[in-house]
This record gives C-alpha cells, sequence and structure tokens, in this order.
C-alpha cells in the first residue's frame, strides 16, 4: 500500500491521486485503505525512530 501511494503520488503536493482513487485500484473501501496506510506508516516510522534509537544507544557507548 506505501508503495503504491508514493508511486502514484498520494504524498506530493498537490497529491496527484486521492485515497479513493488508490482504494479503487486495490479493491478496497476508502476506509481499509485509510487504515492500512495508516498501519503502514506507522510500522515504518516506528522501525526508523527504533534504528534511530539504537544507533544514539551504540553512540553512545561507544563514546565512553
Amino acid at each position: 500500500m506505501l508503495q503504491l501511494a508514493v508511486r502514484r503520488g498520494y504524498f506530493t503536493i498537490p497529491r496527484e491521486v486521492t485515497l479513493s482513487e488508490l482504494a479503487a485500484e486495490l479493491d478496497l473501501s476508502s476506509q481499509a485503505a485509510s487504515e492500512r496506510l495508516r498501519r503502514g506508516i506507522r510500522t515504518l516510522v516506528q522501525t526508523v525512530l527504533d534504528d534511530q534509537l539504537l544507533d544514539d544507544r551504540e553512540f553512545d557507548s561507544d563514546s565512553r
């Protein structure tokens, strides 16, 4: 879902595709597409932040 949203321009300003259009491409309701998109974004952000936290901890322990 995230890859499709990026490829189709959902995150560009202005958007090149609507959530409804993405949903239709995936044969989903707009609500289901929204939930999947939000879950994907949450997972991506959590992963990036967890990796950054791990990197920060490793940097802190190396600098001691």
